[in-house]
């Protein structure tokens, strides 16, 4: 959704930059010069904003018990021997509708 509308974007601006530098009903050399700047400016935005964010936090490394743990929580849970909220956090259809 987000690539649709940054192309959108990006060829909306492109076509008002070459519909503002026409010559004789085509755009001219100038027009498609300022719209290669113009992209390669917002290229040059875009990476320099990635490179300022901060990485997110790492989370917690899955150690070898929580993956035992995880796996025997999910076979319980599969075999219906406990609730599948439990394990995975989610509710079921059936937990929903008995509310």
């Amino acid at each position: 959704m987000v690539r649709s509308i940054g192309y959108s974007l990006g060829s909306a601006l492109t076509a008002s930059i070459l519909a503002s530098h026409l010559d004789l009903g085509e755009p001219n050399e100038s027009g498609f010069v300022l719209a290669v700047l113009v992209g390669s400016a917002v290229c040059l935005v875009a990476a320099a904003s990635c490179a300022i964010v901060p990485a997110p936090a790492r989370t917690a490394e899955v150690t070898a018990e929580l993956k035992h743990r995880l796996r025997d929580d999910a076979e319980l849970a599969s075999a219906g021997l406990i609730d599948n909220e439990l394990v995975t956090g989610a509710r079921t259809r059936d937990a929903r509708d008995r509310e």
